[in-house]
């Protein structure tokens, strides 16, 4: 029986809080491949990223560009 996407965010949520149990970015055997992991809100902070994939396992991130935002 298939998965759903659902529980396979599931799964790949408890892999990487089993393998990462503190705060902060954890690079992984993949080349440019990191995981970030916080357990608390943090402040909106300026930045510029390369162009990349962000997945969120659980909570929601926010992005702003001037006074647009999405989320």
């Amino acid at each position: 029986m298939e998965k759903s996407i659902e529980n396979l965010r599931k799964d790949l949520y408890d892999l990487v809080a089993s393998k990462f149990d503190f705060n902060g970015i954890f690079d992984t055997e993949i080349p440019a491949l990191h995981f970030y992991r916080t357990l608390e809100t943090t402040n909106f902070s300026c930045a510029i990223y390369e162009p990349s994939l962000c997945i969120i396992l659980q909570g929601s991130k926010e992005i702003r560009f001037g006074d647009d935002f999405a989320s």
